[in-house]
């Protein structure tokens, strides 16, 4: 509060504020003690002019400190302590607990085991498979009827040399496995069709769409409003990547989006590709854990550009196609 008096004293008439302040520090004089705080003062001076100040110095202060109205530092005010469960006790493996030992929603491990997350495609997301293992996700779905080729291996986390021509559901399965050997990942050498898209997806709790083919989209979509389920799109093409979530009661994608962002003859940045995936997962598990206030939702998208000093970007979509629309 001192940051935005001082930026409003600067830039304001400072005789009409001094008049003002000489009024009330000659009311505080009548009082005993003598005990006066200039900015205690200022304070009660503009506080019913608060929002207005802080509207008006908006653009100052986020040039002075983009973070400005950001906990001042948040790792000493976080809610939930870390729980150290100690070692394991089944020595050579990996369990559920292991995984979640050090880390802050330590006390939602049930409902994190319980969950059933499905890939409607298995190549650019795995990387945010591998994070969703190491947070205590053990049931997945991994619906690909792709091998891995050497184009792949810029992005895709299960892409190595002994990797090549195996299929990547099977890949991912193995890898998964050795994070956790509690997890339960059933596998689907298959391309979604009209046929099967209800038999593949209906059990899931939360779908991450990566076919990169409009009519599998469209046709998974379908099923998670029928369902409820919550489905999570991304895409990338050069230095520019985006994400989002659809709810059941949203619009279709192709209504959203009458163009496709997925230009793959654009290329796939590893690192921008990287932060997708850690994006993606971080959001999946707040769905798990019933937290739906807190992720990237239609209408907001999450925008990334690796070229930029700060990559992330929450856009809202309708405000996108008016600017597009004025073009």
């Amino acid at each position: 509060m001192k940051k935005i008096l001082i930026l409003f004293v600067e830039r304001n008439n400072m005789e009409t504020i001094e008049e003002k302040l000489k009024k009330m520090i000659g009311k505080r004089l009548q009082e005993k003690p003598y005990n006066i705080d200039i900015f205690e003062l200022l304070e009660e001076l503009f506080l019913p002019l608060r929002e207005e100040i802080i509207t008006n110095l908006l653009p100052y202060l986020l040039d002075i400190d983009p973070n400005f109205f950001e906990d001042p530092n948040p790792i000493l005010l976080q809610k939930y302590p870390i729980v150290d469960r100690g070692p394991s006790k089944i020595s050579g493996k990996l369990t559920t607990e292991d995984l979640m030992m050090r880390t802050p929603y330590s006390s939602e491990i049930e409902k994190i085991k319980s969950a059933k997350v499905v890939y409607a495609g298995f190549g650019g997301f795995q990387l945010s498979a591998m994070i969703l293992a190491r947070a205590g996700v053990i049931n997945f779905y991994l619906i690909d009827f792709d091998r891995f080729e050497s184009s792949n291996a810029n992005r895709q986390a299960f892409c190595f040399e002994d990797t090549l021509g195996k299929y990547k559901v099977d890949v991912g399965r193995e890898y998964i496995k050795k994070i956790n050997s509690e997890a339960n990942v059933r596998t689907f050498k298959e391309k979604i069709t009209e046929d099967n898209v209800e038999k593949l997806l209906s059990e899931g709790n939360v779908v991450i769409e990566a076919t990169g083919d409009h009519e599998s989209r469209v046709l998974v979509q379908k099923v998670c409003k029928k369902y409820k389920i919550p489905m999570m799109i991304g895409a990338w093409a050069g230095y520019e990547g985006q994400y989002l979530t659809l709810m059941p009661e949203d619009p279709y994608y192709y209504e959203i989006f009458d163009y496709s962002p997925y230009t793959p003859e654009r290329g796939f940045h590893p690192i921008g590709m990287a932060l997708l995936n850690a994006y993606v997962a971080n959001d999946a598990l707040k769905i798990i854990m019933g937290d739906f206030d807190h992720i990237v939702r239609y209408p907001k998208l999450l925008a990334i550009d690796v070229r930029r000093t700060q990559p992330f970007q929450i856009r809202n979509i309708r405000y996108i196609r008016r600017r597009l629309e004025m073009r």
